[in-house]
């Protein structure tokens, strides 16, 4: 009897189906990524060195044992970096996440606590992502098939210092992120096709780098606000950190003004955006490019007939000078005077050109671009101009601070009415 109530709440209710996720206390998954970790580093390091061995001392081989060499501090990194995860493992041991109300709800919430074993206590905001990925294998031949993942949504969160609390083994970090509606619901039905919803807590202590994982239930309930629109949830998180302001942690300031203004001789109105990078990165970028480069180039005379093989590093180096220009000389002309807005945009002083008829404008609108791999903290407000035909027209504005860019986005509307 009991087995037909559960196979139907299973049904009703799916998140039942996995134990953890219908009790409301989830592990980590970090243990499994350790173990992969170290068999990547054991495999990669036994095929390199054994063949580093086997070819040693022979002047017929002399230049494979040079690229040899290239690999084979690879596999060192892929050691070192599996050392410290095993240590960060053994330090904070196994996470929890304890949920307030099983499942996280899309229109809705997800809420609880992340119990940890952190005894100190961090001097910097923890980060929380909440990520939805769309994990799907494509069949390239009859038995192989290619796993390919896809971000549907992510958001990011920071748990500023003072809001942490002492939990039974360590540190405890409430979790409260918003979730908007229209996303779909956790699904690992289908192997070839599966929503997973990752929570991933990360942190910088000292002396070490403290990360968790948990595959979290996340689905549509009773509970669900349909009217939880992304731009509605975007403006709740806003006025969330608005009341934590005073906690945050200020950002490095930019060594350049992101936007600046004059009017014009015929009475219209100019705006000039720059990228707002913290000096401190910009100069790290630059120097990181020139040490890749010069090291190419080097690498590429010292392995002599092998040194086509320095076209690995010199490929990386080429796409570091392609940020670092576009870091120092990126620059967006916004003219607005005679009917008519036009945006020049320019990186190394090569123009590309718009040009929009007061007519033509919809609307001026903010943006806050989600971008993978950048925490949402860190992605900077752009101001778009909306087409009645056409694709919208970005400004390249890069402004911090939401109240300011729509303030700036109200002043062109206005000017281009």
């Amino acid at each position: 009897m009991t087995q037909k109530v559960f196979e139907a709440s299973s049904m009703d209710a799916p998140w039942m189906r996995r134990q953890d996720w219908a009790c409301g206390r989830i592990r980590c998954v970090g243990l499994a990524k350790i173990v992969v970790f170290w068999v990547m580093a054991v495999l990669w390091n036994g095929f390199t060195w054994t063949w580093m061995i086997l070819i040693w001392g022979d002047p017929e081989e002399e230049a494979v044992v040079k690229v040899l060499w290239f690999f084979c501090l690879i596999g060192l990194g892929l050691f070192a970096w599996a050392v410290r995860r095993t240590w960060a493992w053994l330090r904070f041991g196994e996470s929890v996440l304890e949920l307030a109300s099983v499942p996280g709800v899309i229109g809705g919430t997800l809420e609880g606590q992340i119990q940890t074993g952190i005894q100190t206590s961090p001097t910097k905001p923890i980060q929380l992502a909440l990520i939805c990925i769309r994990k799907h294998s494509v069949k390239r031949f009859k038995r192989e098939s290619e796993i390919t993942q896809d971000i549907i949504w992510q958001t990011d969160r920071s748990v500023a210092v003072g809001r942490f609390n002492r939990g039974p083994r360590g540190l405890a970090i409430p979790l409260h992120i918003l979730i908007p509606y229209g996303l779909p619901n956790s699904d690992n039905s289908n192997v070839d096709e599966q929503i997973l919803w990752q929570l991933v807590v990360s942190g910088d202590l000292p002396g070490i780098d403290f990360r968790a994982e948990f595959l979290v239930p996340v689905f549509v309930t009773a509970n669900s606000k349909s009217e939880w629109t992304e731009e509605k949830v975007d403006e709740m998180v806003f006025q969330e950190r608005k009341a934590y302001f005073s906690s945050a942690l200020p950002r490095a300031e930019s060594w350049v003004s992101p936007v600046t203004t004059r009017p014009t001789q015929s009475g219209g109105m100019e705006y000039v955006f720059h990228l707002d990078v913290p000096l401190k990165m910009a100069m790290g970028l630059t120097l990181l490019t020139v040490l890749f480069c010069v090291g190419s180039v080097g690498l590429y005379l010292w392995l002599g007939e092998m040194g086509p093989f320095a076209v690995l590093p010199g490929v990386f180096g080429l796409l570091l000078l392609l940020a670092t220009v576009m870091i120092w000389t990126f620059k967006t002309r916004v003219l607005i005077e005679g009917g008519l807005v036009t945006v020049r945009k320019s990186i190394f002083g090569i123009p590309r050109i718009w040009r929009v008829p007061f007519s033509q404008i919809s609307r001026v609108r903010v943006r806050h671009e989600k971008i993978e791999g950048v925490k949402e903290n860190d992605r900077d407000w752009e101001i778009l101009i909306d087409r009645k035909e056409g694709s919208s027209v970005n400004l390249g504005a890069s402004i911090r601070d939401r109240s300011e860019a729509e303030r700036l986005a109200e002043t062109i509307r206005q000017l281009t009415r």
